[in-house]
């Protein structure tokens, strides 16, 4: 299947075709075309491509407009300028909400620095005295819980022994049990099923989690840990984006919205609409959905995508 595609986000003068067909019986690829309702052929639309394989995520950014030579894409047009939001940790925050650690929660409602707050757990000690040694380390515990990271995989991040990262682990789960029980009934629900679901029933098929092969069924199980919540951050974003879309529509307004990378959201916006679209944006990625602790987002502003980073 010949796909016609409207690069502009790439200063391509011309329209360039992009074989799905292709990409599909040789990558592993299932590609789904999404129009925008109400543009025109040759206007912006979104390519969203779902993938098993990672590496092709950054193939897959050329399609959906991403400017790849240093980010250092301009605006369009005089008079424009880019504004970039994401999320603010917002694995974090799903995974406080799914799991309903009272604890995390909590830090989240008072806006504490939750690597912080966590290195103070781990380590026991007040939390005015963490050192930043003691907060990265708990950092990449906290992000290496959301994506099932094993006591190697931390082990290397950290440059500790194998021995070290394990007992960083275990005192994290000693720390929020009820996290520890979430993401264990997250693998025991995957064995028996064959599938995760995130918060809002998007279904992720884990074959191999029934492995006899044992590297196989263990990346299945840090599947099944990470995948309903990394995908339920996935189900916030898309929600947001639909926000912001229609917003920008219904006033009426010149910006637009051109790119969604992972948990953020680039709108080209006139240089007059500056202010109302930074409203929209809050507005619509605060409140796209409701959970026990705040979204947060972080806004920037930028003459190209660089700068608004």
């Amino acid at each position: 299947y010949k796909v016609e595609i409207f690069l502009s986000a790439l200063n391509f003068s011309e329209h360039d075709f992009v074989d799905i067909e292709y990409l599909v019986n040789n990558t592993n690829v299932f590609a789904c075309l999404l129009f925008v309702p109400g543009r025109e052929f040759g206007e912006d639309f979104f390519v969203n491509v779902i993938c098993p394989v990672v590496d092709f995520q950054y193939t897959a950014a050329l399609l959906t407009g991403v400017a790849t030579r240093g980010e250092e894409k301009d605006a369009e047009e005089e008079g424009y300028v880019f504004l970039d939001a994401d999320y603010s940790q917002i694995e974090l925050r799903v995974l406080a909400h799914m799991s309903g650690d009272e604890k995390l929660i909590q830090a989240y409602k008072e806006a504490q620095d939750i690597h912080r707050h966590t290195a103070s757990e781990v380590f026991h000690v007040p939390f005015d005295e963490v050192t930043d040694l003691q907060r990265r380390n708990a950092k990449a515990v906290n992000f290496g819980i959301v994506y099932g990271i094993s006591s190697f995989g931390l082990s290397q991040d950290l440059s500790i022994t194998r021995k070290e990262a394990a007992e960083y682990i275990e005192r994290y789960f000693a720390s929020y049990p009820t996290i520890k029980t979430f993401i264990d009934g997250l693998v025991s629900d995957a064995k028996e099923k064959g599938y995760s679901l995130t918060m809002y029933n998007r279904r992720r098929e884990i074959p191999e989690i029934k492995s006899s092969n044992f590297m196989q069924r263990s990346f299945g199980e840090r599947v099944a840990m990470n995948a309903p919540i990394q995908g339920t951050a996935a189900d916030i974003i898309k929600l947001a984006m639909i926000n912001v879309y229609n917003a920008l529509r219904e006033n009426n307004l010149k910006s637009r919205l051109i790119l969604q990378v992972h948990d953020e959201l680039l709108v080209e916006t006139a240089e007059n609409e500056i202010e109302t679209v930074k409203q929209i944006m809050l507005d619509g990625m605060k409140n796209a959905v409701s959970l026990k602790v705040p979204l947060e987002v972080d806004l920037k502003e930028g003459k190209d995508w660089l700068e608004a980073h």
